[in-house]
């Protein structure tokens, strides 16, 4: 089984998203020891070898999409006052955001996690977590 194939197996059913650019199928990338330009996630130098096209644009390849309503979110941890913009599915809760924000802090779990409901206009989209540290 190719590393590609491992890679991609051990992201079955989660959110890739992460690993692109918002709204592009355009991997986001970063610049090696050596001066090249490399996706962060390795899989992007993949292509389908039957239409030679990157497994990610290949349309043959695409289920679906994971949201059709995108929501960009602020989360602001009250302690440091550092302000962390993500987007989510319209669909999650702000358990699924929370599960979400662990790749930016690990941490997270031991926040509590508040709306700021002047910011809302319906679902999360637009939302604030204001997150307090409790020692």
């Amino acid at each position: 089984m190719s590393l590609t194939l491992q890679w991609l197996l051990a992201f079955a059913g989660k959110d890739l998203s992460p690993f692109f650019h918002n709204n592009e199928l355009r991997p986001i990338e970063r610049t090696n020891p050596s001066g090249e330009r490399v996706p962060v996630f390795v899989p992007c130098l993949e292509r389908n070898p039957a239409t030679g096209l990157y497994w990610y644009r290949d349309p043959g390849l695409v289920i679906g999409r994971i949201t059709f309503h995108p929501c960009p979110v602020k989360i602001i941890n009250t302690l440091t006052f550092h302000a962390t913009e993500m987007i989510v599915c319209y669909e999650d809760t702000i358990g699924d955001v929370r599960e979400k924000y662990l790749r930016y802090n690990d941490n997270a779990k031991q926040y509590e996690w508040r709306k700021d409901l002047s910011e809302l206009k319906g679902g999360l989209c637009g939302l604030v977590a204001l997150l307090t540290v409790y020692i």
